[in-house]
């Protein structure tokens, strides 16, 4: 055969090589060597590869984490959203609802956090902080008072100016319906980050259980066991918790967005004021410089950034201040903030270092 018929050939036998890989082995990571961890990525290989395990969607990590704790090596977890990417006007692709359509259930926060995921074709939702007593739920944060009325020890005069100062400035979120346009995709009467407080995921861990037995019956004792470690295993993360944060009761920051309520609750922390009530929507310049009065009046020994969130405010605040900047997670999902009791354990180390000062100084 002539050497100038064989290009084509050879050319149109490598394209079909590569076709032939692709469909193969798509460009997806490796499914971890953990049993029942994956990605979505890796859960839409799982899915194609069919096993006596279920899957199950989450939206964010921190709810991966806890599923998985109660799941163990009976499911596959695949998350929605990568690391670092809020909830916060999230848009699901049709590549997302597929998945989640061939799930056996999808698992998100609440309609103020996440709540686009209810909403999304053939899932099976189920809430997780429904699921969590109301005795270890908190209301949410109101944007239009930054020290937080709820806070033990807040004025009310304080309250009541700033109520007046968000008025004066023309705050462009009316207070009737603040809480309608600062959450995109719902309301809900708790604050949303209930998991930044393990007495509320151990509260959480026996009721999660049932509900992933009434979607997956053949391996529901399995569930129910797992939720009894996990239990324990959350009571002495609790516990070391608490030893570690104890010398800082009392103590206040300032937070930059108000995702850790509830740890700053659980141990005695106070919380002096917030840069951004909901994301994206930032102080007036009287409420900036009532910040800064604060902190310079001794209210708060740190400000507490999140990796999700831009620093710009929280820098311009230091600057100002002279106060240390920390960086706590809420979400996770990176080396050292994996497994639940790792994000936790992360976040209290962090805040214990900052309020012994070690924050970085401006």
């Amino acid at each position: 055969m002539p050497i100038r018929s064989l290009i084509p050939l050879t050319a149109s036998a490598a394209i079909f090589a590569l076709l032939a890989f692709v469909m193969v082995r798509p460009d997806l990571p490796d499914v971890p060597d953990r049993p029942g961890v994956t990605s979505v990525q890796s859960g839409r290989r799982a899915s194609a590869v069919r096993s006596s395990r279920p899957l199950f969607i989450a939206t964010i990590h921190p709810v991966a984490a806890i599923v998985r704790e109660i799941t163990g090596a009976e499911a596959n977890v695949a998350c929605l959203l990568p690391p670092g990417v809020s909830p916060h006007g999230f848009e699901a692709r049709p590549s997302d609802a597929r998945l989640t359509a061939g799930s056996a259930g999808l698992f998100y926060v609440d309609p103020s956090l996440d709540g686009w995921a209810a909403s999304m074709p053939g899932a099976v939702p189920v809430s997780l902080l429904a699921l969590v007593p109301d005795a270890n739920l908190m209301a949410p944060y109101d944007p239009h008072d930054p020290i937080d009325p709820d806070r033990e020890g807040a004025s009310g005069a304080e309250f009541e100016d700033d109520l007046e100062d968000g008025h004066e400035q023309g705050h462009e979120h009316g207070r009737e319906q603040g809480h309608e346009q600062g959450h995109e995709h719902g309301d809900s009467i708790w604050d949303s980050h209930f998991w930044l407080d393990p007495v509320a995921v151990e509260a959480l861990a026996r009721p999660l259980a049932q509900r992933l037995a009434e979607l997956d019956p053949e391996h529901g004792d399995a569930y129910r066991r797992n939720a009894e470690r996990f239990a324990a295993d959350l009571a002495m993360l609790e516990d070391r918790s608490r030893r570690t944060l104890a010398p800082h009761a009392g103590d206040s920051v300032v937070l930059f967005h108000p995702s850790f309520r509830y740890l700053l609750r659980r141990y005695g922390l106070e919380q002096a004021g917030v840069v951004e009530g909901y994301a994206g929507r930032e102080p007036t310049p009287r409420e900036f410089g009532r910040l800064i009065d604060r902190i310079r009046d001794g209210r708060a020994r740190a400000i507490l950034t999140e990796p999700q969130m831009p620093t710009r405010l929280a820098d311009a605040l230091a600057e100002a201040t002279g106060v240390g900047i920390a960086q706590l997670d809420p979400i996770g999902g990176v080396a050292g903030r994996a497994t639940y009791a790792d994000l936790i354990s992360y976040n209290v180390d962090a805040l214990a270092v900052a309020l012994r000062g070690g924050g970085q100084e401006r």
